[in-house]
């Protein structure tokens, strides 16, 4: 797990105080793994099984990307009066343009410290060719395709 601070946060005078946290995850794509990621993190299990079907049973790790002070702001609403329902929720995630812009700088640091760091050279360490599903009409890596890519 790693900290970093974002452009945004350096230009704002905070550069001692990370606003991106990186986490390394030593798993692998195995055959329930688009179902276990739709269920943790909330995309559709049919979009994952997509982007992941190349690199099943292949050897991988996944880096986790997230903005760790978040200009969004959800909420939590009771649903009923009935104890026994269960709240709305809704965190509002990259609901404005200062979360999205931190967490595509995050997401291009995690691509270009498994490219361009000789620890991950020697493991030929690179990002999946294979763009995600809905973001082919952007140009692979573009800003355009990271801000796809993460919403």
């Amino acid at each position: 797990m790693g900290f970093i601070t974002s452009t945004k946060a350096r230009q704002a005078g905070e550069s001692d105080w990370p606003d991106i946290q990186l986490i390394l995850a030593g798993v692998s794509v195995g055959k329930k793994f688009a179902q276990t990621m739709s269920h943790a993190f909330g995309p559709y299990q049919d979009i994952l099984e997509s982007y992941y079907a190349h690199a099943v049973g292949k050897d991988s790790f996944h880096q986790i990307v997230s903005v760790g002070r978040p200009h969004a702001r959800g909420y939590i609403r009771l649903n009923s009066s009935d104890p026994k329902d269960a709240p709305l929720i809704n965190p509002n995630y990259l609901d404005n343009k200062h979360d999205t812009e931190v967490l595509i700088e995050g997401v291009k640091k995690s691509v270009e410290l498994v490219e361009k760091t000789p620890t991950f050279a020697v493991m030929n360490g690179r990002f999946t060719k294979k763009s995600f599903p809905g973001c082919e009409h952007t140009v692979f890596r573009s800003d355009e395709y990271w801000e796809c890519y993460v919403i």
